[in-house]
Protein backbone atom coordinates (compact mmCIF):
# COMPACT_ATOMS: atom_id res chain seq x y z
CA UNK A 1 0.00 0.00 0.00
CA UNK A 2 3.00 2.47 0.89
CA UNK A 3 4.94 2.10 -2.68
CA UNK A 4 1.26 2.82 -4.55
CA UNK A 5 0.64 5.88 -1.99
CA UNK A 6 4.67 6.93 -3.05
CA UNK A 7 3.54 6.14 -6.99
CA UNK A 8 0.82 8.46 -6.62
CA UNK A 9 2.53 11.00 -5.11
CA UNK A 10 5.53 10.80 -8.14
CA UNK A 11 2.96 11.11 -10.50
CA UNK A 12 1.86 14.32 -9.08
CA UNK A 13 4.81 15.91 -8.64
CA UNK A 14 5.62 18.89 -11.33
CA UNK A 15 9.23 19.13 -12.07
CA UNK A 16 11.09 22.58 -12.95
CA UNK A 17 13.67 22.26 -15.40
CA UNK A 18 17.32 23.44 -15.08
CA UNK A 19 17.35 26.11 -17.85
CA UNK A 20 20.52 27.69 -19.18
CA UNK A 21 18.64 30.56 -18.11
CA UNK A 22 18.11 29.64 -14.57
CA UNK A 23 21.73 28.01 -14.28
CA UNK A 24 23.48 32.08 -15.40
CA UNK A 25 21.37 33.20 -12.44
CA UNK A 26 22.00 30.62 -10.29
CA UNK A 27 25.80 31.92 -11.32
CA UNK A 28 25.07 35.49 -10.32
CA UNK A 29 23.42 34.41 -7.30
CA UNK A 30 26.48 32.85 -6.11
CA UNK A 31 29.18 35.08 -7.56
CA UNK A 32 26.72 38.07 -5.59
CA UNK A 33 26.70 36.26 -2.43
CA UNK A 34 30.52 35.30 -2.84
CA UNK A 35 30.99 39.97 -2.81
CA UNK A 36 29.10 40.42 -0.04
CA UNK A 37 31.30 37.13 1.86
CA UNK A 38 28.69 35.23 2.05
CA UNK A 39 29.14 31.13 1.04
CA UNK A 40 25.98 29.73 -0.39
CA UNK A 41 25.97 26.07 -1.53
CA UNK A 42 25.62 26.04 -5.28
CA UNK A 43 22.51 23.45 -4.73
CA UNK A 44 20.63 26.23 -2.91
CA UNK A 45 21.33 28.33 -5.90
CA UNK A 46 20.44 26.45 -8.32
CA UNK A 47 16.92 25.80 -6.60
CA UNK A 48 16.58 29.44 -5.97
CA UNK A 49 17.21 30.64 -9.65
CA UNK A 50 14.65 27.81 -10.73
CA UNK A 51 12.02 29.16 -8.97
CA UNK A 52 12.71 32.68 -9.35
CA UNK A 53 12.80 31.85 -13.46
CA UNK A 54 9.51 30.24 -12.54
CA UNK A 55 7.92 32.65 -10.94
CA UNK A 56 7.71 31.00 -7.70
CA UNK A 57 9.13 33.62 -4.75
CA UNK A 58 8.94 31.22 -1.68
CA UNK A 59 10.97 28.01 -0.67
CA UNK A 60 9.96 26.34 2.48
CA UNK A 61 13.20 24.13 3.82
CA UNK A 62 14.81 23.73 7.53
CA UNK A 63 17.88 25.37 5.14
CA UNK A 64 16.71 29.19 6.26
CA UNK A 65 19.97 30.72 6.82
CA UNK A 66 20.97 30.04 2.97
CA UNK A 67 18.01 31.14 1.61
CA UNK A 68 17.41 34.03 3.51
CA UNK A 69 20.21 35.63 1.90
CA UNK A 70 19.22 35.16 -1.84
CA UNK A 71 16.93 37.96 -2.71
CA UNK A 72 13.36 37.57 -4.65
CA UNK A 73 13.02 34.68 -2.73
CA UNK A 74 11.09 34.25 1.05
CA UNK A 75 12.01 31.55 2.94
CA UNK A 76 9.11 29.46 5.21
CA UNK A 77 10.45 27.05 7.46
CA UNK A 78 8.91 23.23 7.82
Amino acid sequence: KALSIFKELLQNLKYLPLTSESAWLAAGIKINLLRRGINVDDMDCLIASIGIVNNITVVITRNIKHFLVIEKIKVENY
